[in-house]
């Protein structure tokens, strides 16, 4: 393809590096984990090469972290919960970076590189589990409602999105069980009610939660362990 002939020309073009990577990590959202786990997991080590060869160039560029971040989370999910703990605090810290940084970049008109870290930060701190065992075993901890408050800011940054709303509404619903509060999961299951009424904009995933979003809200027991690479192990 004409990014890979250019990659060839030019080996240390950072924007082609991360550019590439987010490609390989959109195939790898695409497939069924289960069924295509081989194929998955080949599509998110090379985004994961391309992203530390970019960072190698320029060291800090958040653009290279965010899809760093995202290709080690994504194949740490796939590969299961004690893989995905191990791969956990690298992965925070790579994305509160590209959090705390100045710099935005807008990938479509509906989404923005804040808007998407703040989305994924908001998963991570949902799908980690809230206990000091596993923040002494792996210096992580999650923690449900900084995961409702990250995605009620990725919300307000790039709108209405099937996925981001999808993801609201899931970290309501499971705040609200654990809490006991009625208002919050109130509040979750409309946010799912309103994913198929999201703006259809292009993307892998948008589909996917859209007919995810109808059978967590029919089982919303299933909400505190969602995720797009399948059910979580959570005890």
């Amino acid at each position: 393809d004409i990014l890979s002939t250019a990659l060839d020309k030019d080996q240390k073009w950072v924007d082609g590096l991360w550019m590439k990577a987010s490609g390989k990590f959109q195939l790898a959202l695409a497939l069924d984990s289960e069924k295509k786990e081989a194929q998955v997991l080949r599509y998110l080590v090379e985004a994961e090469q391309l992203a530390r060869d970019c960072l190698r160039i320029e060291r800090g560029n958040p653009l290279c972290q965010l899809f760093l971040g995202s290709a080690i989370a994504h194949r740490g999910a796939v590969e299961g919960i004690f893989s995905a703990l191990d791969k956990a605090y690298s992965v925070e810290r790579l994305w509160l970076n590209v959090s705390r940084s100045k710099y935005n970049y807008r990938f479509t008109n509906h989404i923005t590189m804040q808007g998407a870290v703040r989305y994924a930060l908001g998963i991570f701190y949902r799908l980690v589990p809230d206990s000091h065992l596993i923040e002494f075993l792996y210096k992580v901890q999650g923690d449900m409602h900084k995961s409702v408050r990250l995605h009620r800011d990725s919300l307000s940054i790039d709108g209405k999105l099937p996925c981001s709303r999808l993801m609201l509404g899931v970290a309501l619903i499971c705040a609200g069980e654990e809490e006991e509060d009625p208002l919050m999961l109130k509040e979750g299951v409309k946010y799912l009610g309103l994913v198929g009424s999201s703006k259809r904009v292009y993307s892998l995933n948008s589909e996917r939660c859209i007919k995810d979003s109808e059978r967590i809200a029919a089982k919303t027991e299933d909400a505190c362990a969602y995720s797009t690479a399948g059910q979580q192990e959570q005890e």
